[in-house]
């Protein structure tokens, strides 16, 4: 995959377009037979919708990719620690380190939701799976 003896540990493995995608923490790799592709980046999570490919990465980027990976839109959030997100009802939605839920379109608009009772402390377990976000022990619906 690359020259180093050693590669990252791999955090996304998808098929997008009949194209494979690879990321580690420092970059997202597209497979084609004839050659490869690379985007380097701090990635913290990487998620796909309708073709296109998002990257978060750990200092507060999202960043909008074609199926072979040219830059559309990356927006900076002055935040940096996004917790996994999710795709629902047609929007990206995850949650910020402070607690913050955070609705993103495809296009990259950002609506930051407070007043959230989120438990986002480190040994807090926080996930988020379609609509739903697990935080503890209670289930957030996202409407």
């Amino acid at each position: 995959i690359s020259q180093h003896q050693f590669n990252d540990n791999v955090i996304f493995l998808k098929i997008v377009n009949n194209q494979l995608f690879m990321a580690t923490p420092s970059k997202l790799i597209l497979f084609n037979p004839n050659f490869l592709i690379d985007y380097k980046a701090d990635i913290k999570h990487v998620i796909t919708y309708n073709n296109f490919i998002y990257i978060f990465t750990n200092d507060g980027k999202i960043i909008k990719l074609d199926s072979n990976l040219k830059e559309i839109k990356k927006v900076k959030l002055p935040y940096a620690s996004f917790f996994a997100p999710s795709i629902c009802n047609g929007n990206i939605w995850t949650v910020e380190r402070g607690g913050y839920l955070l609705k993103i379109t495809p296009e990259l608009n950002v609506t930051v939701y407070t007043g959230n009772n989120f438990n986002t402390k480190s040994n807090a377990q926080l996930k988020l799976d379609g609509c739903k976000i697990y935080n503890e022990d209670k289930v957030f619906m996202i409407e």
